[in-house]
């Protein structure tokens, strides 16, 4: 695996985006290896879907905008309230589009999914390629395409596929200076994700430092690609801004007060087993060779530390789809580093003439490095059955308790009759009842509970919005048993009486469900 070329090639500059692509049999090889590695892994994915029928909870929420959208409710959650819920109102609008078209949308978002996971093994792949390590980049693509946490995320209906595939192009662009594609790409990141603003900025400040001029026609072109929604967004929900990234920056900062509560999350993703430890290792070597060779990836790096720096210092969950946007560029840094200490340990050793990519003599070192890739595609290979297994263990809960809670809900209580719940995702869905939001995604009225005067915001909601059912963890129920309602009685079995827990006994129940009225 080639890391840079021999002294004696007059092949261009590893550095340069100009170098041609499958100029050399290393280049060719790779080529074909690279498609073959995004095809299989999109018949991984599609085999894990098969076998496990994941979704995602906050799936759910887009696609419930997406149907009210295509059923001619609007674009909305709850019916006559505007507001924007989703993060995402391109992937909403594609998965609306579907359901008009009486396809399976939630089948349709995750195949799309699926589809951008292999393109981004692909493009990943193209990217080392014209940066001169056409090997390194096949072991990139391969660690992409089998890490656990782009197989779950693809196949669980997020768009997170989509985004890492749009943040992946604009990168490329960048590295082959092409502003046209750059800014197409960095639009459609835009409309997947209002976030890709952060890779938009360093890619522009990148562009400028680096060419000394401002693409001022490809950068107008994107604004005018994403110009249509903001005015839209703007007239019908009074900003482009989703409410749900208001919401989450407001109500976890009081919910979870402790310092960098997500260290545990960043830890267990990149450190967390001995193989996530030699791989962050490579990835700190891969990291010199980049800032050292690649002088196009140090606006890229610099996104990938403040991604996940802000990660780090937010006081929002850090779910597993928050990982992938910029984990492309991180097992690329893994995959250099791996190459780097190859080319030292074994290349070096070998005959002049004989390093991968040679064009002197037949490469001794070629068939080692692609020996070393197969050896590298078995073992993660067999990691798949335990991928597929916390898959299916992490369904097991929706499929056996929230699935069957939201159709419960649908059956027994009245189509008008407001549901307050926190994860509204697949209860929302399936009940199809109107919810206030605990945390706010899609209920900006219940945001001001939090303020820091207020002692209980549960116990402030329901005293203001006096919500039909309650639906409550055991937590938020031992939270809301000391609060007094609005007419001076108890929340809990005053106001509201108990209705029944999820899932039943003798199951250990996770839900508790309140009606509000005498008992």
């Amino acid at each position: 695996m080639r890391l840079s070329p021999p002294a004696r090639s007059r092949r261009p500059s590893p550095a340069s985006p100009e170098r041609p692509a499958d100029t050399s049999p290393e280049d060719r090889t790779a080529f074909r290896l690279s498609i073959a590695i995004a095809a299989a892994a999109v018949a991984a994915r599609l085999i894990l879907l098969t076998r496990t029928g994941s979704g995602t909870e906050d799936f759910y929420i887009t696609l419930r905008y997406a149907e009210n959208l295509a059923s001619g409710a609007g674009f909305v959650y709850n019916p006559h309230e505007r507001v924007l819920g989703t993060t995402t109102p391109l992937y909403t609008l594609l998965l609306a589009l579907a359901s008009l078209l009486s396809l399976d949308a939630a089948l349709f978002g995750k195949t799309l999914n699926i589809l951008a996971d292999g393109a981004t093994c692909l493009l990943l792949a193209r990217l080392l390629a014209i940066l001169g390590r056409p090997l390194v980049g096949c072991l990139a693509s391969l660690l992409y395409a089998t890490a656990s946490a782009p197989l779950s995320v693809s196949i669980g209906g997020m768009e997170t596929g989509m985004v890492t595939l749009a943040g992946l192009g604009a990168i490329y662009a960048y590295t082959r200076r092409k502003p046209f594609a750059m800014y197409l790409s960095l639009a459609t990141l835009f409309l997947l994700r209002i976030d890709g603003l952060l890779l938009a900025l360093l890619l522009t400040v990148g562009w400028v430092w680096r060419e000394r001029r401002t693409p001022w026609t490809a950068l107008l072109t994107g604004l005018a690609v994403i110009l249509p929604w903001v005015i839209f967004a703007t007239a019908y929900f009074g900003s482009p801004v989703p409410t749900s990234l208001q919401a989450k920056l407001a109500v976890y900062d009081r919910l979870r007060p402790e310092a960098l509560p997500n260290l545990g999350d960043l830890y267990h993703q990149f450190l967390g087993g001995a193989p996530q430890k030699a791989l962050f290792l490579f990835a700190l070597i891969g990291t010199w060779v980049a800032l050292r060779d690649c002088p196009a990836l140090r606006a890229p790096l610099l996104w990938l530390l403040l991604y996940y720096g802000a990660i780090l210092f937010s006081k929002v969950p850090a779910f597993a789809w928050y990982f992938l946007p910029p984990l492309p560029l991180y097992y690329l840094l893994v995959s250099l580093g791996m190459a780097e200490i190859f080319r030292r340990g074994f290349a070096r050793k070998l005959p002049v003439g004989s390093e991968p990519g040679a064009s002197n003599a037949p490469s001794r070192a070629r068939p080692l490095a692609l020996t070393l890739l197969a050896l590298t595609a078995v073992a993660l290979v067999a990691r798949l059955p335990g991928v597929e297994r916390d898959i299916a263990a992490a369904q097991a809960l929706e499929d056996t308790v929230r699935r069957p809670l939201g159709q419960w809900l649908a059956q027994n209580t009245q189509a008008q009759e407001r549901v307050m719940l926190e994860p509204i995702g697949y209860i929302g869905y399936y009940s199809r009842r109107p919810v206030l939001d605990i945390i706010g995604l899609v209920s900006p009225e219940a945001l001001s509970c939090y303020r820091p005067e207020i002692a209980e915001p549960l116990g402030e909601m329901v005293r203001r919005f006096h919500p039909d059912l309650l639906l409550l963890r055991e937590g938020e129920r031992r939270r809301l048993e000391p609060e007094i309602g609005a007419t001076g009685e108890p929340i809990l079995n005053g106001e509201y009486r108990f209705v029944r827990a999820f899932p039943a006994p003798p199951a250990e129940p996770i839900f508790y469900l309140y009606r509000r009225g005498k008992r």
